[in-house]
């Protein structure tokens, strides 16, 4: 049994094992062909080859085809991850009702002997307000149902992904309130809100009316008040570091209460040092140096010293270049200085603040495509004395669990029982309901 007993960053999906995959597509795949035709299609715009997913139940290996394709047990993007996460989003659409796959993980969990998780829960942009509100409902219904067969031993909890888009999430956010308003038992097991997937073009700040929106109503009702869960600094290809750590700060600033992974708030630099594959979007620069004039003065006072008059040429430079265009990001020896010294102050501006980062070590160490397990974020969390937490986010698609994230802790990146077992309780003091305040449970 882990040390690790609470999931705090787990994706229901996630959590299928390819065997789970195999044994309940095996029924729906021929129904499912247009869909496994967008999967293929993405996986070979990713990796450069096209799956045949006919092979996966119509060949005698074909297990161990899908397998191969499912896993993503090696270092890579995130967009390679998407591709092959892409499979089960192809095989088990969200119908509103159907609650197999809820029901199918949750079980198996309780069975592995975890004692409380957040599920998260995605919520297709595709359902109107009504189907919303009866998948949010009928997923609820369930999860409190084990929740009370379980006998207190085991706790699911849900937190519905919605869209990083502000209209799109709006709307969801509303659907999935009024989905719960006069509930209590879905009330009592749906605790946050989610926002996870492609990072991309999707900075935190025009976020603020949805965040604003999500605390509005806590303040307006308490009891079903949701915790507003931020995946953000996981993925910087098509941007620089330096912009994704902002984008973590300004996450923790808009009211996210936990952060996901902030992968680039903590990585130790060096990892990067030498690549100039990256390149950046001008108005991502550009919102960047704004940023950085505007904080200039309290970013001096954590130690990143500023040159502002450097920072306003550098804005009239790109100021006349096409709003598309990009710049090539080259983390020469002075680059990752400067990413150093605002990553410093970052740090240490948000463990004072009280920010909580989820850190998934296995999930972080592949996505992240950190070579060196001592180059991990979360070494540098725990020096700080930032709130984190340690959970296994796929464990399915990765082939882990919590007893392996915890091995992954003590050999690779050299962490002491001491701080192992301070990140489990600090688990058990960050739960969603605890940071929203939530009244009444």
């Amino acid at each position: 049994m882990s040390l690790f007993t609470d999931e705090l960053h787990i994706h229901l999906y996630g959590c299928l094992s390819a065997m789970d995959v195999w044994t309940l597509g095996r029924d729906r795949y021929r129904k499912m062909s247009a869909r496994l035709d967008w999967y293929a299609s993405e996986y070979a715009a990713a990796y450069g080859r096209t799956p045949d997913y006919l092979h996966y139940w119509e060949q005698d290996h074909g297990f161990e085809l899908l397998q191969n394709d499912f896993l993503f047990t090696k270092h890579g993007s995130f967009a390679q991850f998407q591709a092959c996460f892409n499979l089960m989003i192809a095989l088990f659409p969200a119908v509103p009702g159907d609650t197999t796959i809820l029901e199918h993980v949750l079980k198996a969990q309780r069975a592995q002997g975890l004692r409380y998780g957040e599920y998260r829960c995605f919520t297709p942009p595709y359902l109107n307000d009504e189907q919303i509100m009866t998948f949010v409902g009928a997923a609820a219904d369930a999860a409190a149902r084990i929740d009370q067969d379980s006998g207190g031993q085991f706790k699911p909890r849900l937190a519905f992904s919605i869209s990083r888009d502000v209209a799109q999430g709006l709307r969801q956010h509303q659907a999935i309130r009024a989905a719960l308003m006069g509930h209590a038992e879905r009330q009592r097991v749906v605790t946050g809100l989610d926002f996870c997937g492609v990072e991309a073009g999707h900075p935190p700040g025009p976020m603020a009316p949805l965040f604003s929106a999500i605390h509005r109503a806590n303040q307006e009702h308490p009891p079903g008040a949701l915790a507003i869960l931020y995946h953000v600094g996981e993925s910087f290809d098509d941007m620089s570091v330096m912009s994704a750590m902002r984008w973590v700060w300004q996450a923790h600033q808009l009211g996210a209460h936990r952060l996901g992974h902030a992968t680039a708030l903590g990585l130790d630099l060096a990892a990067l040092a030498g690549t100039t594959h990256v390149r950046e979007g001008v108005a991502e620069r550009l919102d960047h140096l704004a940023w950085l004039e505007v904080q200039a003065p309290w970013l001096a006072q954590r130690g990143h010293l500023i040159d502002v008059q450097e920072i306003k040429a550098e804005r009239a430079r790109l100021a006349g270049l096409p709003v598309d265009a990009s710049t090539q990001v080259s983390y020469d020896e002075a680059a990752i200085t400067a990413a150093r010294s605002l990553q410093s102050a970052l740090l240490q501006d948000l463990t004072a603040a009280g920010a909580i980062v989820e850190s998934c070590p296995t999930s972080n160490l592949r996505i992240g495509r950190i070579a060196d397990p001592l180059h991990h974020p979360l070494i540098r969390f725990v020096a700080a004395g930032l709130t984190t937490v340690v959970s296994s986010d796929d464990p399915g698609i990765f082939a882990v669990d919590l007893d392996h994230e915890e091995r992954v802790c003590r050999s690779e990146l050299k962490l002491s029982d001491a701080v192992l077992q301070d990140l489990q309780a600090t688990n058990r003091e960050v739960w969603s309901e605890t940071l929203s305040q939530r009244q009444g449970f």
